[in-house]
Order: structure tokens, then sequence, then C-alpha cells
């Protein structure tokens, strides 16, 4: 996310959307998605072209609102476009209202696993799992 420019404005095979509100006169970011594309080079998705994403935020005060789910259905829309066959998104289990958002959205869970990329003793200890869901278009 370092340089957005370079990885999501300049590639038309990435996506960033941004959604703004204004606030006493000021725009302020109210939520983001950020998702790249995936060439196939994972094994467990089957190899095939898709559509990662790897950040979903929305400001606390814009919460259970629907800015999450637009995001998302506007990434879908944007891999569909691509001609790519499924969306596909990894969360850590504390995280259970993304979870309960994606399943909402028809995202499935295809895999449970304790590889997360915080540290992997404080994770055990924690019992964070990540959780990864897609979605096939």
């Amino acid at each position: 996310m370092a340089d957005i420019q370079a990885n999501f404005m300049d590639s038309q095979a990435n996506g960033f959307w941004v959604v703004e509100m204004e606030v006493n006169g000021k725009s302020k970011v109210a939520g983001l998605l950020a998702a790249v594309k995936s060439d196939g080079w994972d094994t467990d998705a089957g190899n095939a072209p898709s559509l990662e994403v790897f950040q979903l935020v929305v400001s606390f005060s814009q919460r259970r609102k629907g800015l999450g789910t637009q995001l998302v259905e506007t990434a879908v829309e944007f891999c569909k476009e691509q001609g790519l066959s499924r969306v596909i998104v990894e969360i850590s289990s504390p995280q259970t209202t993304a979870i309960s958002l994606f399943r909402k959205l028809g995202f499935i869970v295809t895999s449970i696993n304790s590889n997360t990329h915080a540290n992997h003793l404080v994770s055990k200890l924690a019992r964070i799992n990540v959780i990864r869901m897609e979605k096939h278009l």
C-alpha cells in the first residue's frame, strides 16, 4: 500500500476503491478496498487467475451502513469485468463482522489455518486462525 499509484491506479488488473464523505465541509475517507489480481500461482486456489482482496476498511462511524457491502460488490463486478472466475479474501478469525459480511455476500470458507502474518507464537497462544473465503463467479 506504500505506492498506491504504481500498484493500483496504473494497473488495470488491480483495484483500489475509496468511499469519501463530507464532514464539516471537509472530505474524509469513510472506507476503502484494495485488491490485486492473482495469476493462478496458488495451487490451493485451483491455479486459476482470481482477484484477491487484501484490504477492506470502513471507518468506525460509518460501519453497519452498507459501505463494506458496496465496496465488496464493486470488487466482484470488477472481477467479472476482468474475466476472472473468483474473488478470494483471507480474514483473521477475530474479525467476525468481516466474516459475516463476506458470508452474506456469497463467499464460502475454503480453508482455515494457523499460518498468520503476525507473530506465530502470539497467534498460536491467542488461537488466531486465518480463514480463507472465496466467491466463484
